[in-house]
């Protein structure tokens, strides 16, 4: 299921087929310095995919959405809305 679509995007929910995708995002030095620890090996990324969709999407209905090129349907990152159980 489709969550937005541009004319050049797609967002939607994560899926453990990502998990490939995502290690080789988060395996890149320059992408990893703005986002914490890199995982250590592509279960840890397959972990933590499934332990988003039941904390994020299951719980709160909202979670960081795959974000899709159109043109070639390839992963290229993630964004999107987090509930956050100690904001104020």
């Amino acid at each position: 299921m489709n969550i937005l679509e541009t004319n050049r995007l797609v967002l939607r929910r994560l899926t453990l087929a990502e998990t490939s995708d995502l290690y080789r995002i988060y395996s890149d030095p320059e992408t990893i310095k703005f986002m914490g620890k890199a995982p250590d090996f592509v279960e840890e990324e397959r972990n933590h995919i499934q332990s988003h969709i039941a904390q994020h999407y299951e719980k709160n209905g909202v979670g960081l959405w795959a974000t899709v090129l159109k043109e070639n349907n390839r992963l290229i990152g993630r964004c999107g809305l987090m509930h956050c159980a100690v904001c104020p």
